[in-house]
């Protein structure tokens, strides 16, 4: 089963999502995350220090859970915040700290003054947080393995708005890569 890499989430890409086998799913996305991280590093040179802790995420696993089915979005929301989003900064480095009509007001729980314009950042609650995780990349609670979910939903928080975006296209691609391999193995038992 392959799927076309167009950036959109919905029932086609959790559906195959759900039917692949996690150890198998995990690897590819993160590879592919990695190659996307390093595309965009060399479209954008000046912020090599910046991506350099991209990189880094880009690799990171899930941790083992007890629970390996019927995600929990909630639980998602707040291994992400924990592991990698954290409390309030304002870098003048981190492009995702300013607004769009250019004004610092920094990141906070994965919130960024560039996604929310309009929210108090340095002020923001982590209920409020997660009210907006929910209506942003609650889409993403289609995925039904907590570790798929949660690295799915750390991509989005920083690659996508909403439905559609690069997070997105990462999970397809290795949506295909998972296949083919699949098709390769299983063409190489039957000969």
């Amino acid at each position: 089963m392959t799927i076309s890499v167009d950036g959109t989430f919905g029932q086609k890409t959790a559906e195959a999502l759900n039917a692949i086998n996690p150890a198998l799913l995990l690897p590819a996305i993160c590879a592919h995350a990695e190659q996307y991280y390093r595309e965009l590093e060399g479209r954008r040179p000046e912020m090599k220090a910046w991506f350099a802790n991209w990189n880094h995420r880009a690799a990171w696993m899930p941790p083992p859970i007890v629970k390996m089915s019927c995600s929990d979005f909630g639980e998602a929301i707040e291994v992400v915040i924990a592991t990698h989003e954290g409390g309030f900064q304002d870098r003048q480095d981190d492009p995702g700290n300013w607004t769009p009509d250019g004004r610092l007001k920094g990141t906070k729980y994965g919130i960024s003054a560039h996604s929310f314009p309009d929210e108090d950042i340095k002020n923001l609650s982590l209920n409020r947080a997660e009210e907006l995780y929910r209506q942003v990349w609650g889409k993403f609670a289609l995925i039904s393995d907590q570790r798929v979910l949660i690295k799915a939903l750390d991509l989005a928080v920083n690659l996508q708005w909403g439905g559609h975006g690069h997070a997105t296209e990462i999970l397809q691609r290795a949506i295909n890569e998972c296949a083919a391999s699949a098709t390769r193995s299983i063409a190489a038992s039957s000969s």
